[in-house]
């Protein structure tokens, strides 16, 4: 289920933290919608997996590489 304009209200609460803030705790990343959309890839057979491949990706280019 999608929560119109839902990056909307949060964005201003959003603080950006140094990865190393973070050592030692628990994160949780939803890749459902990652998931859902990289299952609609055509030629699966190419890239078996494929939805693991881009989620992977995706968390990695999010956390690691924004800052």
């Amino acid at each position: 289920m999608d929560v119109k304009d839902l990056w909307n209200v949060l964005s201003p609460l959003c603080e950006r933290k140094p990865l190393y803030e973070l050592q030692g705790k628990n994160i949780a990343i939803d890749l459902s919608g990652w998931v859902v959309d990289s299952q609609t890839i055509v030629d699966n057979a190419v890239q078996p997996r494929m939805y693991l491949r881009l989620s992977y990706k995706q968390c990695i280019s999010r956390t690691l590489w924004e800052r």
